[in-house]
């Protein structure tokens, strides 16, 4: 979700399914389309992929029944916890030490944090599998959900998206911070060249 959209992390973890609509265009397939609201409470709208789609469903049904019972179900998240949080550390009335869960309830919202982590978590398994395959880790394990970001916008243009639609999708305040993207591009192929 993060690498097809360009979102940023405390969007995706803010992100509710209220939050998505199908849109039905003229001459267009139809498309479902997330609305975010992003740095200085600006609000934006991002077509969602038809493959991210499908696994936001597949992730949601793990949840069904208890959706069902629901007083609200269209403020439930889109990211959610699959099993109770991890245990945080904190004093008891004694002062001995204690873990306690956050959550016990399976399927409340991930946070940005807890996002962050499961990603980083994966990019670590990506790098010990790429160092076992011979190739170099290092990128993997300073990837980031930024860098998921980043990877968006910088292939948005590559593919030749017009950089003020790149633009508005990362909702940058200024196409010039966009442009920076289209630099970085430029100064790639005259390297490689």
């Amino acid at each position: 979700l993060l690498v097809t959209s360009g979102i940023r992390l405390d969007e995706l973890a803010r992100a509710r399914h209220r939050d998505m609509r199908l849109e039905q265009l003229p001459d267009l397939p139809e498309t479902w389309v997330l609305t975010v609201t992003g740095k200085r409470n600006k609000t934006r709208e991002v077509p969602l992929n038809p493959d991210v789609v499908e696994l936001l469903a597949r992730h949601g049904k793990a949840f069904l029944q208890e959706d069902l019972h629901s007083e609200d179900p269209d403020n439930l998240p889109l990211i959610r916890t699959l099993h109770d949080s991890v245990p945080q550390w904190s004093r008891a009335e004694g002062g001995e030490l204690q873990a306690v869960a956050v959550s016990i309830q399976p399927g409340s919202a991930l946070s940005a944090a807890g996002i962050y982590g499961v990603l980083k978590r994966f990019f670590h398994h990506a790098a010990k599998a790429a160092q076992q395959a011979g190739l170099d880790p290092v990128r993997f394990e300073r990837a980031s959900t930024h860098w998921l970001r980043h990877t968006c916008v910088r292939q948005a243009l590559v593919d030749g998206l017009p950089i003020e639609v790149v633009s508005e999708l990362a909702g940058h305040a200024s196409i010039d911070t966009t442009s920076i993207y289209a630099t970085q591009e430029l100064a790639r192929k005259i390297k490689a060249v």
